[in-house]
């Protein structure tokens, strides 16, 4: 999520990967000259996202584990505001193994996809983290990050071939915070405690070797969640670790 800084090498293949999707859709994808209706919405997401994740999970040693699927699945669920006016699809949440030294880096794609590294799953601790994990991809999903690059940059093939262009997830440092001010909205909706949120980044900071984020911008989101977080009222008996989250924890910790 590096947007500004030079790729690391161990995360090339993956990038390049990225870059053609970018390449094969930010062309084909016009901005639209009208806002869209929730319906077209919906519409316009899953046709493009569906196309995506064909050839973007083909790039990820994906887990499969049926019982913490369905559980994630149903966090991410309950993070998602509802829409009335038009029907979505049921989240889905992948599992993947990154490769050694990757960092520990969530995906999202339209329409409610999510993509969290097995690594992750494993050590987790408290299930107000890990819904701040799926918190945040909801919210880059919510503000549209990838939908905007798709419609609105301009590529070509010799920017798509290059492993330092950026990807479809090379989130802006504006984009960061954004999503991390309304991810803290989201999980607050739910009923999470919203600490989960800044003990997730602390994580990152802890392990610079697991972060997705460079350092300085990460003191910048940590600085936000604060900021975000001290805003809300404090939640009566915020959700830390619940029954489901200790049922499934154990079979987590085996991915």
């Amino acid at each position: 999520m590096q947007a500004t800084s030079p790729t690391p090498a161990r995360r090339r293949r993956l990038l390049f990967v990225l870059g053609s999707l970018l390449l094969a859709h930010g062309c084909a994808s016009p901005a639209p000259l009208k806002p869209l209706t929730p319906a077209q919405r919906v519409e316009r997401d899953e046709r493009i996202g569906s196309d995506l994740a064909a050839r973007f999970e083909r790039s990820l040693r994906l887990r499969g584990d049926k019982a913490v699927r369905n559980y994630l699945q149903s966090v991410l669920a309950s993070l998602i505001p509802a829409t009335p006016e038009a029907t979505r699809p049921a989240p889905r949440v992948f599992i993947y193994l990154p490769e050694a030294g990757q960092p520990w880096e969530g995906f999202a794609l339209p329409i409610d996809r999510v993509y969290l590294p097995a690594p992750f799953l494993r050590v987790v601790e408290f299930e107000s983290e890990l819904a701040a994990a799926l918190a945040i991809q909801a919210a880059h999903l919510k503000l549209e990050h990838v939908i905007r690059r798709l419609t609105e940059k301009k590529t070509d093939a010799a920017e798509s071939a290059d492993p330092k262009n950026e990807s479809l997830f090379a989130y802006t440092e504006e984009e960061e915070l954004a999503a991390i001010d309304a991810a803290s909205g989201l999980l607050y909706r739910a009923g999470y405690d919203g600490r989960g949120l800044i003990a997730l980044l602390q994580r990152y900071q802890s392990n610079p070797a697991q972060s997705p984020h460079d350092p300085a911008r990460l003191e910048k989101m940590v600085d936000q969640a604060r900021r975000t977080i001290a805003l809300s009222s404090p939640l009566r008996n915020p959700i830390v670790r619940s029954s489901a989250f200790m049922a499934i924890q154990k079979r987590m910790q085996k991915l």
